[in-house]
């Protein structure tokens, strides 16, 4: 494996000659075919011709038919060529109907204006309620936020009192520094956690 990784300039340089010469091979196929399909359609060949004395061939046959059958000159059928049905057909109108505007003035009254029902009034009287109940709700929030923010100012931090014995001068027994590593074993994070 160690080999690999010391001569890789090597291998890459292999790899891509072999790319190379596998690309050159495929071009040179594609060459070939290009070469094969242009023999076959070079000017020697032309489609009209072969339709030209294809049709003089078909001519001729109708023409010896013609003279079997008992006819002097050459026969032309001219088979009838019928028109494709409508997709739909469309009746005949001479002008399409116009409705006219005033003939029914008075179904153009409009109906008195109703106001909102009992139901509706229910409804719309409770929204009101509630909206103003939301309002004073907002009020609220915010007065309490503001004297939140007024009493968090106004307390002074807290001093360690300095009758208390220092963190430091705790650890320095044996006894409470075996009991501070038990309570960190016990209390702390899991070693699979860590």
């Amino acid at each position: 494996m160690d080999w690999i990784f010391d001569n890789l300039q090597i291998l890459i340089a292999a790899g891509a000659g072999v790319a190379y010469w596998l690309n050159q091979r495929n071009e040179a196929k594609v060459t070939k075919q290009q070469n094969r399909e242009e023999e076959f359609t070079s000017d020697e060949y032309d489609a009209s011709e072969d339709e030209a004395r294809a049709r003089k061939i078909r001519e001729e046959i109708r023409r010896k038919i013609a003279e079997r059958s008992g006819g002097s000159g050459p026969v032309i059928v001219n088979e009838p060529v019928e028109s494709p049905p409508p997709l739909f057909e469309r009746p005949f109108q001479e002008t399409p109907p116009v409705a006219d505007p005033y003939a029914h003035a008075e179904w153009r009254e409009e109906p008195p204006v109703v106001g909102p029902s009992a139901a509706e009034q229910a409804v719309l009287e409770r929204q009101r309620v509630l909206q103003e109940r939301m309002n004073e709700l907002e009020q609220k929030r915010a007065k309490t936020k503001q004297r939140a923010a007024t009493v968090s100012q106004k307390r002074p931090a807290r001093k360690a009192s300095k009758g208390m014995r220092s963190l430091r001068d705790d650890l320095r027994e044996t006894g409470s520094l075996r009991r501070a590593i038990v309570l960190r074993e016990v209390l702390g994070r899991p070693v699979s956690m860590r």
